[in-house]
């Protein structure tokens, strides 16, 4: 809720800055004097300096505000995914857990027999482990020729590669 209202009151001063852009913008045709300038402008007219001046501060404090909310919400964001990539890799045996950190020591692919040699396990294990990984969409598997190349899924390959 208080975020919200953090946001409402930021919209708020957003559109009253534009506004005042606006009108400034507007005013200038009318700052040499040759034409009567609108009532509703003659305000910002005579006083156009300190609005170009005053626009140039609040833009600068508004880009400051952007700039501290994004990077809150993109550290929050990080936190968040890091608890979720914690908590997957908890959910996971060891086995699987090992060829994930083994695929993504090469970036994402590895072939069956380069599994059985880091496991230490013989093919049919290997197979039967990989078979199970690929139900969880964890993983896929590729036959060329004889040989069984095991590729990470790719969302999890950039989670993993972004935030490590």
């Amino acid at each position: 809720m208080r975020e919200n209202l953090k946001n409402i009151l930021y919209l708020c001063f957003l559109i009253i800055f534009i506004a005042v852009l606006l009108l400034t913008i507007l005013s200038f045709y009318y700052v040499d004097g040759s034409q009567k300038a609108p009532l509703y402008l003659t305000f910002f007219s005579k006083y156009h300096v300190f609005f170009m001046f005053f626009i140039a501060i609040i833009g600068v404090v508004f880009g400051s505000i952007t700039q501290i909310m994004t990077s809150k919400r993109i550290e929050s964001d990080k936190k968040f995914l890091q608890r979720l990539k914690k908590h997957f890799e908890t959910s996971l045996g060891r086995d699987e857990r090992e060829v994930i950190q083994y695929l993504l020591k090469n970036k994402g692919v590895c072939t069956q027999y380069e599994l059985t040699k880091i496991l230490n396990q013989n093919k049919l294990a290997i197979s039967r482990l990989l078979v199970t990984m690929e139900s969880k969409k964890l993983i896929t598997k590729e036959k060329i020729g004889k040989i069984n190349k095991v590729f990470l899924d790719k969302d999890l390959l950039e989670i993993f590669e972004k935030y490590d």
